[in-house]
C-alpha cells in the first residue's frame, strides 16, 4: 500500500518509511534533503527517538502503511516542526491510538490541531479503523483542548492521565 503525503493549509505531513527512520536515527539528513525538507536543530525531539528506536525493527518487517510515525513540515519553507502518528495498525476491535508533538517555538499556533485533525480524518477513510483513541497528562490544557476540538470524547481518568476516543463510524 502506498501512504501518500496529506497536504493541509500550511503543513505536509509525510509518513516516515524505515528508511527515513534509520537516517533519522543515526543523525544524518541525507534522505531528507532528496525529499526536499529542512532541519531547524530542534527536531527531533528526545521522545521522537525514543519511538524510532522502539518501532524501528517492526517497520523493517512491513512496508509503510501510515499507522507509524508521520515528519511534519511547514508549508512555507519545508523545516520539520516535529511529528504526529500512531501506536501501529488497528487492533482486531478496529482501534487506534494517535500521539503527536512539536518543537516548542511551534506550540500554540494551531499546527496541532492541523496534524491531529488531518491524521484522523485520514485513519477514518480506512475501513478498518472504527475508534481512533488518545491520552494526555491531566494538567496538559493545550492537549485537552485540542482533543476536545478534534470531537474526541472523554472516557476515563485517572491521578496522571485523560483518555479520550473517537469512532470513526456511527
Amino acid at each position: 500500500m502506498v501512504v501518500h503525503n496529506i497536504v493541509t493549509d500550511r503543513l505536509i505531513i509525510i509518513p516516515m518509511t524505515y528508511s527515513m527512520v534509520c537516517t533519522v536515527l543515526s543523525g544524518s539528513t541525507e534522505e531528507y534533503k532528496k525529499l526536499g525538507v529542512n532541519f531547524n536543530g530542534k527536531w527531533p525531539l528526545q521522545d521522537t527517538l525514543d519511538i524510532l528506536h522502539f518501532i524501528k525493527d517492526k517497520m523493517k518487517k512491513t512496508d509503510a502503511d501510515g499507522f507509524d510515525v508521520w515528519m511534519v513540515a511547514k508549508k512555507e519553507d519545508m523545516t520539520v516542526i516535529g511529528d504526529a502518528g500512531f501506536k501501529g495498525a488497528p487492533n482486531e476491535n478496529g482501534e487506534i491510538e494517535i500521539g503527536f508533538g512539536l518543537i516548542k517555538e511551534e506550540q500554540q499556533k494551531g499546527y496541532g490541531y492541523e496534524v491531529a485533525s488531518s491524521l484522523m480524518e485520514w485513519a477514518s477513510q480506512k475501513n478498518i479503523v472504527k475508534v481512533i483513541k488518545a491520552d494526555c497528562l491531566i494538567d496538559n490544557i493545550p492537549s485537552i483542548k485540542l482533543l476536545k476540538k478534534c470531537g474526541m470524547n472523554e472516557i476515563k481518568r485517572d491521578n496522571e492521565f485523560i483518555y479520550w476516543e473517537k469512532f470513526t463510524i456511527y
